[in-house]
Formats: structure tokens, sequence, C-alpha cells
């Protein structure tokens, strides 16, 4: 039985720690302060979702095509593929920020 799904045939994206709620439990300040303290997922960074590893996504290209080398994609592609997510990331943030500017 699959462990990400339970059997149900759908796999989430959303981040295991927090189950896409962005936000998880801080155990330390919560024992310190005797009330649940809450803070940034450390396993997503409080996106709600995790980034698929350069190392998945070589893995996933590779069982495509063998024309990239494990060289080239550490010397050219990984560079690219962080920079593409880190812009995904801030565009993302911006259509949020306009969408509750909207809604809100």
């Amino acid at each position: 039985m699959c462990d990400h799904c339970n059997g149900k045939g759908e796999v989430s994206v959303a981040c295991r720690d927090c189950r896409g709620r962005t936000v998880s439990l801080d155990q330390a300040e919560t024992e310190r302060q005797g009330v649940p303290v809450m803070k940034d997922c450390k396993r997503c960074r409080g996106r709600g979702y995790e980034r698929v590893p350069a190392a998945d996504a070589f893995r996933a290209i590779s069982a495509f095509t063998d024309t990239i080398s494990a060289a080239t994609w550490d010397k050219t592609i990984k560079p690219f593929y962080d920079q593409l997510c880190t812009q995904l990331e801030i565009e993302e943030s911006w259509a949020e920020t306009s969408l509750n500017r909207v809604t809100g």
C-alpha cells in the first residue's frame, strides 16, 4: 500500500509536516510557555508544500532521456532549476497578494 495516499490513489502535494497549513507547533516554545506556539513549518518554510528537490527532478528527467549527464545537470541545469523555482515562488507571492487585495 502506498505510504503517501494509503491506497486512495491520490498523492497530495501538501507538506507532510504541516499538511499545507504553513505553520507547525513549536514543541520547545510550547513546553516553555505552557500554551501552543506556532511557527513557520521547517520542511516547507511556510509555503504549505514542499519544493521538488533538484535530485528528484534530475531522476525524473533521466527516466525520459540519457542525454543529460550528472555533470551537465550540476553545472548548468540545476542552477537554472533553482532560479526558476525561486522566480515561481516570487510570482506566486505576488499573485496571492493581488488576490487578497481584490477579494479582501
